[in-house]
């Protein structure tokens, strides 16, 4: 006979259920009793020995309960002959006492299975931690609002024509739609090439990213240096002694973090430029830039109808719709084509809003593979589920006991409830632990892959999510 299939003799495990006190609190130690039962019967106790120390039981738990019963029952009597309620409750406390042996029980099985727990752990937590990596890039990405001043209210403009859906446009295009239109606060933008120049000077000389924007692009952002000031609109004239504004991590890692370094002059391409400012560590418009250089309106790429240099970024006025604008925009590209016919013709321009312009085609990628990995988890609880209901099968002579013993129906569903409880909340915990590790991963291998991939990470939305 296999000890895991005995069961304790009947009369001592009778008497024990009209000692022990009634209900859960009862049970709970009929279970224990039991447990401990089959413990002693596995480790080769012989035929009797289990038996004997079964019986001992009764009078070392099961007599003293009794009397503890009767003397308590007494008690209650003699305060209600003096009182209209008991002075304590006989209840009072045995919930959480419940609780806490439903846990301690659940725990203690746990202990016995370790393969099928450490499997079941396993397969939630990878199940929860793909699809909570998957909806906290999905967060960071896309559900988060743009981390601007009111970033409803920010659009972005693309170029187009019957062959070219979105293009950028020139210096002198912005000009125009900034002084033919008032539905705009500001206008102002970037260009669309990135320059690359060499820091000098410095112990080590370095190849940084300079991006050269409209002195007032990040006022209409709504974002103000860290340290220093933003550019003036008089340093875009080309008389303008050179400034530049540099990134936090450019400011960290070339300088130590020195606030000493605004106001001082750096060396680009072997010539001067004096820093006026330092940019929050978040701020990273656009992407990818050590240091940002005002644009020169003089310069050769400013002033080229047929330029498409510039990227254009504005915010409209309070109370004005996207449609609103787009229609005067719509009135100032027809003059700008009758004007430059020879490199306007058929050209216009259209508004989207920054968030679509930067997450658009980023968001439906997401949704669809957030809807693909949604199955891992789907797939993940349907394994465990089936371990569970192996693992209640080779358990049906424990409950047959304790349902002999007096155990109600929802008593033992409770404890297989407090069991999968805590099973769920520990393949949780594992999910976030994977899911964080995955994120530190992605950042480090595909820092660009997505947009602001570098700030993901696990919010108090992901968790609820969680």
């Amino acid at each position: 006979m296999n000890p895991h299939d005995r069961i304790p003799p009947r009369l001592p495990a009778i008497l024990l259920s009209w000692c022990l006190p009634p209900g859960d609190r009862g049970q709970v130690i009929i279970g224990d009793l039991h447990e401990a039962y089959l413990a002693k019967a596995s480790s080769g106790g012989g035929l009797l020995g289990p038996d004997l120390w079964y019986w001992s039981q009764l009078l070392r738990l099961g007599i003293p309960f009794l009397l503890r019963r009767i003397i308590q029952r007494r008690l209650y009597r003699d305060l209600a002959k003096t009182a209209d309620e008991p002075a304590v409750s006989p209840s009072s406390g045995l919930l959480m006492n419940d609780i806490r042996s439903d846990v301690r029980f659940a725990l203690r099985s746990f202990h016995r299975t370790p393969g099928l727990t450490i499997s079941a752990l396993m397969i939630l937590g990878i199940g929860v931690g793909s699809i909570t990596l998957m909806f906290s890039i999905l967060n960071t990405a896309v559900l988060q609002p743009l981390p601007y001043e009111e970033p409803d209210e920010l659009v972005w403009f693309w170029g187009e024509s019957e062959t070219v859906s979105q293009n950028s446009v020139s210096y002198l295009d912005l000009v125009d739609f900034r002084d033919g239109t008032d539905a705009f606060e500001a206008l102002g933008g970037f260009v669309v090439f990135r320059q690359t120049q060499f820091l000098t000077g410095r112990d080590e000389a370095e190849q940084v990213a300079a991006n050269l924007v409209t002195a007032n692009l990040f006022s209409i952002l709504g974002v103000s240096p860290e340290l220093g000031r933003p550019f003036l609109a008089e340093e875009e004239e080309s008389g303008a002694g050179r400034v530049a504004i540099l990134s936090h991590s450019l400011w960290v890692r070339q300088f130590a973090g020195d606030p000493g370094v605004v106001g001082s002059v750096i060396s680009l391409e072997d010539q001067p430029v004096e820093v006026v400012g330092i940019m929050p560590s978040w701020f990273d418009f656009p992407t990818g830039a050590d240091l940002w250089l005002p644009t020169l309106t003089a310069a050769g790429y400013s002033q080229v109808r047929g330029n498409n240099n510039y990227y254009v970024v504005g915010r409209l006025k309070e109370g004005i719709s996207l449609e609103q604008a787009q229609a005067q925009l719509d009135v100032v590209s027809a003059n700008i084509a009758d004007a430059a016919p020879d490199v306007r013709a058929g050209w216009g321009v259209r508004l989207v809003s920054l968030h679509e312009r930067f997450f658009g085609d980023t968001r439906e990628m997401l949704l669809i593979l957030v809807a693909v990995v949604s199955l891992v988890p789907v797939v993940a609880g349907a394994n465990v589920a089936s371990l569970f209901l192996a693992r209640v099968s080779t358990r049906n002579v424990e409950m047959a006991s304790r349902r002999a013993v007096g155990a109600s129906r929802p008593r033992l569903v409770r404890q297989l409830l407090t069991e999968s409880m805590i099973v769920s909340m520990g393949g949780g915990l594992i999910g976030l632990l994977l899911a964080y590790g995955g994120g530190i991963v992605l950042r480090s291998l595909a820092p660009f892959a997505v947009p602001r991939l570098g700030s993901l990470g696990i919010d108090g939305t992901v968790l609820t999510f969680t």
